[in-house]
């Protein structure tokens, strides 16, 4: 479903912000679901980056269920001084099926198969991984959301998501219809992306109403 941003009542700017490390992360294990909180380096960096959003008037903070989001949303918020998370379950991570919580080297030896058909398509040809069409629908419901969020006068919100379902929110945004994404775009703990959008009315009497939207960074991230 692609996202209705020609229905927005004024410019809005979406933020987007991957959790901060956490030991799964530092012990290189593909996360997914599994819980696994934030290592005193991802802490810092949840700090780090909410002063980036301290004073940009950010109404909304919304938040993925997940522990390691979730702590990194409150540390945003302290750095940032911003209003406290609101949970949205979409914003969870995409669900890895038989890959979950093992490192990236080992899955040439204990899934050869398998990790010769993810090379190629992703979580797709992952057994149990949570189907592309579904991420789709999540990533829509998502963007409903938000985009709902800001026809109710909030123009400034914030998301902590994670970089697997980043993917998906990014890719909504280009509306080509296909299940398929790839390449992939490089989401670090604690990366930034903005997302601006908006309404641009009809140029002609019984034209339907457009937007522009634009991607004014992707994968920042707040120096030390």
């Amino acid at each position: 479903m692609k996202p209705s941003f020609p229905t927005l009542t004024a410019a809005t700017t979406f933020y987007f912000v991957r959790h901060g490390e956490s030991e799964a992360n530092l012990d290189g294990r593909m996360q997914g679901r599994t819980e696994s909180p934030l290592t005193p380096a991802g802490r810092a960096q949840a700090t780090r980056t909410g002063s980036f959003f301290r004073g940009r008037g950010i109404t909304k903070l919304l938040s993925s269920p997940l522990g390691r989001a979730r702590e990194t949303a409150a540390l945003l918020r302290l750095g940032g001084e911003l209003p406290e998370p609101e949970i949205v379950p979409d914003l969870q991570e995409l669900d890895l099926g038989m890959f979950s919580n093992l490192r990236y080297e080992e899955l040439s030896t204990l899934h050869p198969r398998e990790f010769r058909a993810f090379q190629a398509k992703s979580w797709a040809a992952v057994p149990d991984a949570e189907p592309n069409a579904e991420l789709r629908r999540r990533a829509g419901r998502v963007w409903a959301h938000l985009i709902e969020l800001a026809q109710s006068g909030h123009t400034e919100i914030l998301s902590v998501s994670h970089g697997g379902f980043l993917q998906w929110i990014i890719k909504e945004t280009f509306g080509n219809g296909s299940e398929d994404w790839m390449p992939m775009v490089e989401a670090q703990n604690c990366g930034i992306f903005i997302f601006e959008a908006r309404p641009v009315p009809p140029a002609e009497p019984g034209e339907s109403p457009s937007y522009y939207g634009i991607w004014r960074r992707m994968n920042y991230q707040v120096p030390e």
